[in-house]
């Protein structure tokens, strides 16, 4: 891949700014040295960006050698980071005895520089000896900027965006099976949908449960690699079929849909989950099954494959197209053979070029015509890689990089994100974070089909994963390129003369593992997938090392881990590692640190030599108040972004006044200890009010009975950036301090254990432009009633969400006309005290209310029938969907689980 001439250039110009003179006469070559890696780098760009069929044999061994020197002037730059360079706080004295020290390294390296000065000239010699032709790796320039996402990113589009031309066979396939249904028993057992990949199997079978929902209320829908094994996958698959399972629709409340609640089932194993579904099920599954029904998928008609590609192209609103542009479209389909995956992965790379007809002929003539008469496997394969060569450079190897995860694989966002940016795969752009440009890229990839999103509960995406066809297409690029060397399952057999990026999938016995949340198992000294190769160039486990659910990692691998000096990325989420050794201040170049989810009490006090961490988490397992505790020497972090989740001791008051020398940090979740004194207090007051780049603040009293946090008043100047601000703990001079109402920019606020009354909450909050989403959550409010009054015009507020629990207070919300006009979302949990909504007929763009409580809650029961006598006045588009959620008495088959 050609991100490693990219990613060097970048090295190699720190390096001259700031060791030029350090080298003594190794400068001059590492200047000639990038001059000449800018040089391939343009031709690697230039390779990739290329017309299809321009690139002969010739040209890619060429390539090929290029793309290893630069890999190998990029280990000389790492060794130089590693042995030679001087730390940036190093005095004079501790200079001149690093110099002296390390006298060999440098002659070393400089050898090493003039060789690879030399092998640069004998391939540019070898290039003009053989009149490579560079205008045969031209391409248009229109293909060097990125598109615009065609829309944005929300759940019910990316659900109906893709319903498209399967209504027949729908109908066929529920007819078949309302006809085995019909006499209350069942006499089929399985229903087949075969096909080969890229025919939309999987959108039939969604839409086919969707629409039978009310006749086949227990339903679950389950992705099974073909590397399922159960001693390892079958906890994860139980888990998810429970969770869709306990959220049936009755059939007699028309609107109204009921779910069961199942309370944390994270901790039980797999034979106890599979006597949970049994129970759940129990009474409901139907008797006398048997039979097999098989359903051969169809291609997309015409008519049909046009309109997903207008669709996908250009919105879902556009019905026809351009009529100068007609005819190349209808080639275009033909070659698609009516395939859903292949028009989805085209339909952008066109979209790219709008009105272009020069461009959309040229693409067409590079898919070839072996789809119009047969659509075949190697025919889908062939417009993936289409789709894929015409992404924009910068999106290449971002792509390339979902073939380091399994099969089916669920990627969290976050986690993908923060190893882009570790591995050097998103460029710095004025004006934006690192975050935020790696973001741009995989909006722009699931805009373009390539990518399919996966949303979490509050409709954002949570993760995504790739299509087993693209992923076959991405592993056979990168396999191609040496950007990831893949060993395990199904490539134990692989072997590879250098490793760049090494992704284990499993042990040399087992096959790649998938599902949800896979395990894995390290790989012994003596595997043989690794015995034998070389390994000393791996990248990936220089730069980036993920053991996130290792089973098999242990204290004292850590040790070893932390001897991985240039490394970027570390994680060891949802491990049972309990101590992280002292050495962990050595990774100086550590950027991210996961550490969620393991048995870790805290981090080493060496954790303040980290000076280019930008994000740390930290969660115990088990023990919520086991955290972090924020450092004497904290202000060396300046590199600080995020902190999820620090405790402040009570008597460190240096930390709080360092905490403000941290003009990085946009986000920080912290906890405030037992009995904090005044002056640590007043100097987190101040630090607070330094802030001035933070935009998610999440701060806590330790202390749930007694803590309060009234200090929050005397902040001098709030962060005025914040877009998400939680405050748990009681603020008793006089509610809300009152800058909240000055944060302008504020999206999302949460409130918990504060204690407010009167009009304490909405007169502060309504004052805010930007504000979508208020949660309630416990002890938040005082008083036996809350009002949204008509003076309370919240200008964007579209979600409102209400867990009260604990005091059952407040007992009435009312809701005035004019108050939240634009609140599409109310959630509300129902306790066995009485609690009721008044006004909701005043909500009048309410599109859905989810209510919560015990099964026989006459509240809970009291808020349906006037959601439902709402709906009766309301027109049918502008009916509120209601979701019940029941626990308790009412479903004591999931006591087990709470």
């Amino acid at each position: 891949m050609e991100d490693a001439a990219k990613t060097l250039i970048g090295n190699i110009g720190q390096l001259l700014a700031a060791e030029y003179r350090q080298l003594s006469g190794v400068g001059a070559e590492i200047g000639e040295l990038r001059d000449d890696l800018e040089t391939m780098n343009a031709l690697l760009r230039m390779q990739s960006e290329a017309e299809d069929g321009a690139v002969d044999h010739f040209l890619r061994v060429w390539m090929k050698q290029l793309r290893e020197l630069a890999y190998d002037a990029e280990d000389r730059i790492d060794l130089y980071l590693l042995r030679v360079k001087c730390r940036s706080d190093d005095g004079v004295r501790a200079r001149l005895r690093h110099l002296l020290a390390t006298i060999f390294s440098r002659r070393s390296l400089a050898g090493d520089i003039r060789a690879l000065r030399a092998r640069a000239a004998v391939i540019s010699e070898r290039h003009a000896r053989y009149g490579v032709n560079r205008e045969v790796l031209r391409r248009s320039p229109s293909m060097l900027t990125m598109c615009a996402p065609a829309q944005a990113l929300d759940p019910e589009h990316a659900l109906n965006q893709v319903i498209v031309g399967i209504d027949s066979q729908v109908e066929t396939l529920a007819k078949v099976l309302l006809a085995n249904h019909a006499d209350g028993h069942c006499h089929l057992n399985v229903l087949s949908i075969v096909g080969f990949g890229g025919l939309g199997k999987t959108t039939l079978a969604m839409e086919l449960c969707r629409r039978l929902e009310a006749d086949f209320p227990y339903q679950a829908f389950v992705s099974v690699s073909q590397a399922f094994d159960p001693t390892r996958d079958l906890k994860a698959l139980l888990k998810r079929m429970l969770q869709q399972i306990v959220k049936p629709r009755t059939k007699d409340e028309k609107g109204i849909k009921v779910e069961g609640f199942l309370g944390d089932i994270d901790r039980l194993d797999a034979p106890d989950l599979a006597e949970l579904l049994e129970r759940c099920l129990k009474g409901k599954s139907p008797t006398n099954v048997s039979g097999h029904h098989v359903h051969d998928m169809e291609p997309l008609k015409f008519q049909d494959s046009k309109k997903l590609f207008l669709s996908r192209a250009y919105g879902p609103m556009v019905v026809s197209c351009p009529e100068e542009l007609e005819h190349v479209m209808g080639n275009i389909l033909n070659k698609c053979g009516g395939l859903p995956l292949a028009i989805v992965s085209i339909a952008r790379v066109f979209a790219a070029y709008k009105l272009n007809k020069d461009m959309w002929e040229t693409i067409c003539k590079s898919i070839g015509s072996q789809m119009e008469s047969n659509p075949t496997l190697e025919g889908v394969r062939e417009i993936v890689t289409v789709s894929y060569n015409y992404l924009p450079y910068e999106l290449k190897g971002c792509m390339m990089y979902f073939s380091i995860f399994p099969e089916d694989y669920e990627i969290k966002k976050d986690r993908l994100l923060r190893r882009w940016i570790a591995e050097g795969l998103v460029p710095e752009k004025r004006g934006l974070t690192s975050m935020e440009v790696a973001e741009s890229y995989l909006d722009e990839l699931v805009s373009r089909n390539m990518v399919e999103p996966c949303f979490g509960y509050d409709g954002k995406v949570e993760s995504c994963q790739v299509h087993d066809m693209f992923l076959e297409v991405m592993v056979s690029k990168s396999l191609e390129s040496n950007f990831v060397s893949l060993m395990g399952g199904q490539y134990a057999e692989m072997s590879y003369d250098r490793i760049r990026r090494l992704s284990i999938q499993g042990d040399c016995e087992q096959r790649p593992y998938s599902g949800e949340q896979p395990k894995k198992k390290m790989m012994g000294r003596g595997s043989q997938g690794i015995k034998g190769t070389d390994v000393e160039h791996v990248r990936s486990l220089s730069m980036v090392l993920d053991l996130e659910d290792c089973e098999g990692l242990t204290n004292h691998h850590m040790r070893n881990v932390c001897r991985l000096s240039l490394l970027k990325f570390l994680s060891v989420k949802g491990t049972n590692i309990d101590e992280m050794p002292s050495q962990l201040g050595k990774l100086v170049h550590l950027q991210t640190l996961n550490t969620r989810g393991t048995y870790l009490t805290g981090l080493p006090e060496t954790v303040i030599n980290l000076e280019k961490l930008e994000r740390i988490e930290f969660r115990h397992k088990i023990e919520w108040d086991l955290l972090w505790c924020l450092p004497t020497g904290l202000q060396k972090m300046k590199a600080l972004r995020e902190v999820d989740v620090a405790f402040l001791n009570k008597d460190n008051v240096q930390a709080a006044r360092e905490l403000g020398e941290l003009q990085q940090l946009q986000g920080i979740a912290m906890y405030i200890q037992h009995q904090v004194q005044d002056d640590v207090i007043k100097e987190l007051a101040l630090s607070l009010s330094k802030l001035y780049s933070l935009r998610k603040l999440d701060i806590s009293h330790a202390d749930l009975n007694n803590g309060e946090i009234n200090f929050l008043h005397d902040i001098p100047t709030p962060p005025r950036l914040l877009r998400y601000l939680r405050i748990e703990g009681p603020v008793l001079k006089g509610g809300l301090p009152n800058w909240v109402g000055s944060l302008t920019y504020l999206v999302e606020f949460h409130i918990m254990r504060a204690g407010l009354v009167d009009d304490q909450l909405f007169d502060v909050l309504c004052k805010l432009p930007n504000l979508k989403s208020i949660w309630m959550q416990k002890r938040c409010y005082n008083d036996n009633e809350i009002v949204a009054r008509t003076s309370h015009n919240f200008p964007a507020l579209v979600s409102l969400k209400v867990t009260c629990d604990e005091t059952s207070l407040p007992k009435i919300f009312r809701f005035e006309k004019g108050s939240m006009d634009k609140l599409e979302t109310l959630e509300m949990y129902f306790t066995e005290v009485e609690r009721s909504i008044v006004g909701i007929e005043h909500l009048t763009n309410l599109k859905e209310v989810k209510l919560r409580g015990l099964g026989n809650s006459p509240s809970v029961n009291r808020a349906l029938q006037q959601l439902k006598d709402e709906n009766m006045k309301r027109p049918p588009s502008s009916q509120i969907r209601v979701v019940v959620k029941y626990e308790g008495p009412s479903y004591d088959f999931l006591s087990s689980a709470n």
